[in-house]
């Protein structure tokens, strides 16, 4: 979802009042997920709190994204942010359906762990001796494993 909703961001200069609708709706679904997160909440109390808060703002962001799709050219950024976001709408609804309390709105706290990895390859390259390089990346996952484990 959070890469969905980074296409309607990019779309926010030539968007007007679509977007801003678009992104409202984001972020309503957004703060029934940070309350769910910060009332540590059971994945079957979040999945009460979705069906109960979030169905009508998904529902209207669909509705808003299918009538943008029609409005704006294919090419610009409303349309290729509509048709991205719609084209994958069964994935990023999904845990909103009945049996998936336990699944995030998005991926970010996993990217966010693996980041440091990402960044640090171009890094570790150039870092001297073969040896220094293996033993570094051994120690480095080890360590970013364990304090990304919950």
């Amino acid at each position: 979802m959070a890469h969905a909703r980074r296409k309607w961001i990019e779309a926010v200069d030539g968007g007007g009042a679509v977007v801003a609708g678009v992104l409202a709706d984001f972020a309503t679904l957004y703060r029934v997920e940070a309350e769910a997160r910060d009332q540590r909440f059971s994945p079957e109390q979040r999945l009460q709190l979705r069906q109960a808060r979030c169905l009508v703002p998904l529902a209207q962001l669909r509705q808003k994204m299918e009538k943008a799709r029609l409005e704006a050219r294919p090419q610009s950024r409303i349309g290729l942010a509509a048709n991205y976001t719609l084209g994958r709408w069964t994935e990023l609804t999904r845990f909103s359906e009945p049996g998936n309390g336990h699944l995030e709105i998005d991926n970010n706290p996993i990217e966010n762990c693996i980041r440091p990895t990402a960044l640090g390859k171009k890094n570790w390259l150039f870092i001297g001796h073969p040896d220094a390089g293996w033993k570094s990346a051994v120690l480095y996952s080890l360590l970013g494993t364990a304090s990304c484990s919950r």
